[in-house]
Parts: C-alpha cells; sequence; structure tokens
C-alpha cells in the first residue's frame, strides 16, 4: 500500500520531535534491557523497537506507528519543551509506561494466533495416531480377519478402507504436519517489524473488523495526544489500517469537504455496531475526549477477546469430539467382525 505523505499544520510537532532524536540512544538501550528479562513475543517486539529508535528515526514514520508514538509519547506532546528534554522526564520510567500501554493494546491479535495452536496440536496427534494405527495394528485385525474368511461389515471395510489409503500415503501425512508448521511460522513472521504495531500477516488477518477499529481508535488517540488535528489524526490512522472501511470515506468533492470543515469519517463508523466509536469521535477535540477514546478502543478489545474465545473453545470441543467419536467408531468397526468370530465359535451365529 502506497504511503501518502503526512501534511501538519503545526509545525511544533517537528520541533518537539526533536527532544525524541536527543535521546533516542536512551530509549534503544532502556528498551534492550527491558528486552532481556521478557520471552517470545514481547522480547521480539523490544528489539524491533529498539533496531527503529537506533535508525533515521523520522517523525513521519513513527506517526504511522502507534507502538512507538506509545513509547516517546511524553517528549512530543504539546505541553513538551521543544529547545530540549524535559530534565522532569524520568526515559527509564517512560519507555516501561509505554511499553506496558502497548503490551496491554497488542496482545488480544497475538493471543488469538497462540490459541489456534491448541486444536492444531491436536490435529497433528491425531494424525500420527492415525499413521501409526494404519501401518500397525489394522494390518493384524485386516490378515487375522482374512484367516477366518468371514464377511465383514461395512463400517470394518470402510475402516480398512482408510487404513489402506494412509498406508499408501503415510507419507503425506507426515510430512504435511511439518509444511503446516513452517508455513505458520513464516505467516507469523512476515511483515512482523514493518507493520504498525508489530504485527505480522497472519495476526493482521486474523485480527477482527472490531479488533482492527479497536486498534484505530487507540492510534488516533495518541496522535491527537501528540497535537495533530483529528483530521490529520484520522487520515494517517486510517492510512495504515489492515481494514479496508477504516480507509474509505464518503465520496465527497473538495468543496463539500471545506464545508463541513473537517474530512468525512470512515465508511466503517457509518455502520450502527460501531455508532460508540463514531459518536466519541464527533466530540469536541478534549483530554476527556482522547481518554474516552482509548476507554472505547479496550471496549472493543475486551468485547473481541471473549468472542475469539468462544470460537476458539467451541472448535477445540468440537476437534475433540470429532477425534473421540473417530476412535470409537473405529473400535466398535473392528470389534464387530471379533463378536461374530466369537459368536461362530460357541455356536451362536447371526449376531451380525
Amino acid at each position: 500500500m502506497e504511503e501518502t505523505r503526512i501534511q501538519l499544520s503545526d509545525t511544533r510537532v517537528t520541533d518537539r520531535w526533536g527532544s525524541v532524536l536527543r535521546v533516542r540512544g536512551q530509549i534503544a538501550t532502556e528498551l534492550d534491557q527491558m528486552a532481556e528479562d521478557l520471552p517470545g513475543d514481547a522480547r521480539k517486539q523490544l528489539r524491533s523497537l529498539s533496531r527503529w529508535f537506533q535508525g533515521p528515526a523520522k517523525l513521519e514514520k513513527a506517526l504511522r506507528r502507534p507502538d512507538v508514538l506509545a513509547v516517546c509519547l511524553p517528549w512530543i506532546k504539546p505541553d513538551t519543551t521543544p529547545e530540549g528534554t524535559d530534565p522532569s522526564v524520568d526515559v527509564r520510567q517512560t519507555v516501561r509506561s509505554g511499553f506496558l500501554a502497548l503490551s496491554s493494546k497488542s496482545a488480544g491479535a497475538r493471543r488469538l494466533g497462540r490459541l489456534m495452536l491448541y486444536p492444531l496440536v491436536i490435529l497433528v496427534v491425531s494424525l500420527l495416531l492415525l499413521v501409526a494405527f494404519s501401518c500397525t495394528i489394522a494390518p493384524q485385525f485386516h490378515e487375522m480377519f482374512d484367516e477366518f474368511g468371514i464377511e465383514l461389515p461395512r463400517a470394518t471395510k470402510f475402516v480398512f478402507s482408510v487404513c489402506g489409503f494412509v498406508q499408501r500415503w503415510w507419507w503425506a501425512f507426515l510430512l504435511g504436519p511439518v509444511i503446516a508448521a513452517l508455513c505458520f511460522r513464516m505467516l507469523n513472521r512476515i511483515g512482523q517489524d514493518a507493520r504498525p504495531g508489530n504485527l505480522s500477516w497472519l495476526d493482521q488477518h486474523l485480527m477482527s473488523t472490531r479488533s482492527a477499529c479497536a486498534t484505530w481508535m487507540w492510534h488516533v488517540s495518541l496522535l491527537l495526544e501528540a497535537g495533530l488535528t483529528q483530521d490529520e489524526a484520522v487520515s494517517t490512522a486510517s492510512s495504515v489500517t489492515g481494514d479496508p472501511r477504516l480507509r474509505q470515506v464518503d465520496q465527497a468533492s473538495p468543496d463539500v469537504i471545506s464545508r463541513r470543515k473537517r474530512m468525512p469519517e470512515p465508511q466503517l463508523l457509518l455502520n450502527p455496531k460501531y455508532h460508540l466509536a463514531g459518536c466519541t469521535l464527533g466530540l469536541p477535540e478534549s483530554q476527556g475526549k482522547i481518554a474516552l477514546m482509548r476507554e472505547v478502543a479496550a471496549y472493543y478489545w475486551d468485547r473481541n477477546r471473549n468472542v475469539g474465545d468462544w470460537w476458539i473453545y467451541l472448535l477445540n470441543a468440537f476437534i475433540l469430539w470429532c477425534v473421540g467419536l473417530s476412535i470409537v467408531f473405529a473400535i466398535v468397526s473392528l470389534f464387530m467382525p471379533l463378536i461374530a468370530i466369537i459368536s461362530g465359535l460357541t455356536g451362536n451365529s447371526g449376531l451380525f
């Protein structure tokens, strides 16, 4: 997606960004030190932020990254002195506070990706058990039934047909989970450092519309607190969002937009489901509005987390039931001929 250049009406934002440039080395060092004490995604996220501050660290790039804004916001707020770093701003405490705010907001999308691992593990273990059963146990039963020369029930024939297919393509059943794991890991790494909020391609596509709206609202609130006008904040946050409906606005002519004295809202906010976000965005600009926008974003995140958990748990239950019923079906299908053999040996024929 091609990035449009950000035109700032208040050039003092650029002056205040100089305060960040003067302490960016300390910010990067503090982020690296914090990364040593954290595992997994949090460590990668901190190191990605540290590399960003060690680079050119341009203001225009920072405005497009809510994770960067969350860390350095105290230095670029309108009440910050542009001539130098405010001595009351402690770098260590500020960076830690910013990261805590960031981690609490971005954990939802990553959490959904991690929850998907549990049903995937169940499927992989089930495939391995299927291969082991088809190549070791099923042939022994098939040979025993052939020796007795009995007519097999349809269910037993079906089980042996499936086992025969698995025996011919066992390598695909073993290679498939490996390829799937490699693809999952690759998709979870694509764009992880480049995307706003340090989200990977997989995180972006697992993120629901409600979560995307919450991230957009949070990004807009950070930009407003940094001193941008609402039009500038909405335009900047919409240019990097993963949801196209947050990038699309009403197709109005420039003269109509000028008469409105503000840009039209994204199309998604016209949906009644997101009426609360639209009403919050329409309030007069103030610190109370910024706080309310973050509360709305937190509400959408919590709502999305609850719905996502419900679907994941339902998927887990469905997979477990399918695996359990398949095992029961296979056992019953194999024991039906055994019961027929025992009945024939004891003189009680005609059970099956």
